[in-house]
């Protein structure tokens, strides 16, 4: 898998993930905040991913990254790739 078609799947399954409102890919969408943004690296067979995300006000955090972690762990394994770490940081909340 290419790293772009692996953003593409990492992005998909973030703006499907019932509770998120957005998705802070650079500073200029979320100013203010020192975390990283969107980051995908392939590193010995595995792929680590980071994104700072805005979830809606009365999600639960938790059940929103682990809906993120388990479809993301099946897209993995139906690709036969490996997850080595992922980071999800709550950028913000909204009301919308």
């Amino acid at each position: 898998m290419t790293l772009d078609e692996m953003r593409k799947i990492f992005l998909d399954i973030l703006k499907s993930t019932p509770g998120v409102y957005g998705i802070c890919q650079n500073e200029a969408e979320c100013s203010g905040l020192a975390h990283e943004y969107l980051t995908i690296q392939k590193i010995d067979e595995h792929w680590y991913f980071g994104a700072t995300i805005v979830i809606l006000k009365y999600s639960n955090a938790k059940n929103v990254v682990n809906s993120i972690s388990s479809h993301l762990r099946y897209e993995l394994t139906k690709r036969r790739e490996k997850l080595g770490k992922l980071n999800i940081f709550i950028g913000g909340l909204t009301n919308d």
